[in-house]
């Protein structure tokens, strides 16, 4: 095939028109604009129903842990037990849903008026953008695997606990690594949408450095808890310090991947990006549930990790909704071409507003200082514009 250009705005017009009639032949009602959150939710699998379900019932379950503690009490261990178990079974529900909802149908160019030249460019646009989703949605389900790995070790320490084994001191080095690698995947959530990933030379340098450095964050606390574990004020202590470090890295990485979905591009809703917003604030405010005081810390710690569980199913709408609607194949188009494209034209803009240069005044020539060599050492003065210096050279003088 020969290298043939088409314009980013032509582009995008044609793979705008390629998804609108892939969404009418499975989404009715929707020819003149992309289906929103609420119409794409009739169409969803049964599994979103289910989990939203199982997250009314959490809350419940939180209710009646916060409202009846003198109940509990006796059993307070057992029953956070139960909680982060609950939370966990939540999120395997939730991972069931992003692996078996609809699949968006597959975008072909066959169908449109363009040049045979056209339509070859815009089936290579097509497969990159796919390849890049592959990509973000493998990061994607990653983070189900590590919240519900998370819970389940939260789950196994608040239960040994409760029957009343020792020398648990290493468990909340295990979730806070896990809670640190949830942040590496938003991350890599994020660096898909931002960076270009696709057809370009990766060794993996970027990956291996934050692996090593989570490891070296697990190790360093695994170290510091060892050399406390006699000690349980100061072990208690420890583990909120850095399981509070590892919920603001957790925060800025939801940040930044809300900062993504927060583009033009996309347009997802301004109110469940306010969500997002608030689930990244509240990710320190987990390591309360830990602390010694239970009354008011605790209350805002249940209050946090049960806000957590609406947010991560915003999350899961907005992600699903992206892919199964196309906007996140048109992001994956457009966004590469308006990178390329606004370096260039930014530089253009500013250069065009910025005043003349003013010219310089010629100013008096240069002077120079030549050796010249006739038997003894001398210095001769000469300018640029010196029309004894070629004299100089055939050595007349």
């Amino acid at each position: 095939m020969k290298n043939f250009d088409i314009s980013p705005a032509k582009l995008t017009k044609m793979i705008v028109e390629i998804a609108q009639k892939s969404q009418n032949a499975v989404l009715s009602g929707s020819n003149v604009q992309p289906p929103t959150i609420r119409e794409w939710r009739k169409h969803t699998s049964g599994w979103l129903n289910l989990f939203f379900a199982a997250c009314l019932g959490y809350t419940v379950l939180n209710v009646v842990t916060i409202f009846y503690p003198h109940q509990i009490v006796r059993y307070e261990f057992l029953f956070s037990a139960l909680h982060y178990w609950a939370h966990a079974i939540v999120v395997i529900i939730g991972f069931l849903f992003s692996i078996h909802d609809k699949v968006p149908p597959r975008l072909d160019p066959k169908n449109l008026e363009a040049d045979r030249e056209e339509k070859n460019t815009i089936q290579s646009s097509l497969d990159r953008a796919a390849k890049a989703i592959r990509q973000f949605l493998y990061w994607w389900h990653l983070v189900w695997f590590s919240w519900f790995f998370l819970y389940l070790s939260l789950g196994l320490f608040s239960f040994f606990s409760s029957l009343g084994v020792e020398y648990l001191w290493f468990f909340s080095t295990i979730s806070n690594l896990l809670n640190n690698c949830t942040a590496f995947l938003f991350f890599a959530m994020y660096y898909e949408l931002s960076e270009s990933t696709v057809d370009e030379t990766n060794d993996g340098t970027l990956w291996m450095l934050l692996g090593m450095l989570l490891f070296l964050v697990a190790a360093t606390e695994l170290a510091v808890t060892w050399y406390f574990r006699a000690d349980a004020s100061s072990l208690i202590d420890v583990r909120f310090v850095f399981s509070t470090v590892s919920g603001i890295l957790t925060g800025i990485a939801t940040a930044l991947l809300t900062v993504r979905f927060a583009s033009r591009i996309i347009d997802v809703p301004k109110r469940a990006i306010l969500v997002l917003v608030i689930y990244s604030v509240i990710q320190p405010l987990f390591p309360l549930l830990t602390t010694r005081d239970h009354t008011v810390n605790s209350l805002v710690g249940h209050l946090a990790i049960n806000i957590s569980l609406y947010c991560k199913a915003t999350l899961l709408v907005v992600i699903q909704w992206m892919h199964s609607t196309h906007r996140l194949t048109y992001y994956m188009v457009r966004a590469p071409a308006m990178i390329k494209d606004e370096g260039p034209l930014r530089t253009s803009f500013v250069e065009g507003l910025l005043p003349n240069k003013r010219e310089r005044k010629p100013g008096p020539p240069k002077r120079s200082l030549r050796r010249k060599f006739t038997g003894r050492s001398t210095i001769s003065v000469t300018t640029d514009d010196d029309p004894l210096r070629d004299d100089l050279k055939v050595g007349k003088i």
